[in-house]
This record gives structure tokens, sequence and C-alpha cells, in this order.
């Protein structure tokens, strides 16, 4: 029992760690599901620890599908109070909660991309084009050459 309360806690204090730990965008930098550039419209965006940056909006578009039909309801519902005159607190606070929802982890690295993993891409139609921007295709196939798969 001890083992798993020292896991645990040196699993809190490394995710403190990384909620403190500054990440770096350069100007050109562009969202690794729409390959639009993060700071050119000013939108909202997020960088994970994993190197990966989205916009909110494709990010949320990407990551809803997958939340459960109780997740799905609340997001649908911060987006509708989002929508109306609020508070700067209370907006801090509505915002904190779909951050929670759609950007509690990096979605190609994380929990999501392992599930999804024997799951056709989205967008991934006749064409062969997929949902990824070339950046962050490249960008994964180099991370995948890098793991020791015990080979």
């Amino acid at each position: 029992m001890n083992d798993l309360t020292e896991s645990a806690q040196v699993i809190r204090s490394e995710t403190e760690a990384l909620a403190h730990k500054p990440m770096r965008v350069t100007a050109d930098q562009r969202c690794a599901l729409s390959g639009k550039p993060l700071l050119a419209e000013g939108a909202p965006y997020y960088v994970f620890s994993s190197g990966f940056a989205y916009l909110a909006d494709a990010l949320t578009d990407f990551v809803a599908p997958h939340l459960s039909e109780e997740q799905q309801a609340r997001l649908d519902a911060l987006a509708a109070k989002l929508g109306a005159s609020l508070g700067a607190d209370e907006r801090d606070l509505l915002e904190a909660e779909v951050d929670g929802l759609v950007a509690a982890e990096c979605p190609l690295t994380g929990s999501l991309m392992i599930e999804s993993v024997d799951a056709p891409l989205p967008g991934l139609g006749g064409n062969g084009q997929s949902a990824l921007s070339e950046d962050a295709a490249r960008r994964v196939g180099e991370e995948a050459a890098e793991w020791d798969l015990g080979q």
C-alpha cells in the first residue's frame, strides 16, 4: 500500500511540475490538426508538453466525438453559456471546465490515440487525405521512428 501512495505522490508532483513548465510557440507554428497558423487570427489555442499545438476549435471538433454522452452534453451547455454575457470570473471558470474536457491531454500522444489505434483516421476518405496536417503526420512518424519496440 505504501508503494501505491508513493507512486501517487510522484505522479502528483510530476503533474504539478508540468503545469508550470513554459511552452514555446514559434511565430510560424501551425495547428497539428488543421494546418492553420496558430497566431495569425488571434484565436485561442492549446500547446501540450508533447510539442503539438492546436487551435481551440480544431481540438474541440477532434475530441468531442470521443467524449461520453454526458461530457458532450456538458460541453454543449458550456458553449451555450459562454455565448452569453458573463462576468470575467464566471467566464474564466467555464473556460477552465471546457479546457478540462477537450484539453485534458494531447489527442495525438495520449489515451485517445491509444484507444482509437484500430479505428480509421478521421477525415480519411477516398482521396487518401487525412484530417492531420502534413506537419503533424510527419512529427508523429518521426516520434514513432524513435520508439524502441524491442526489435
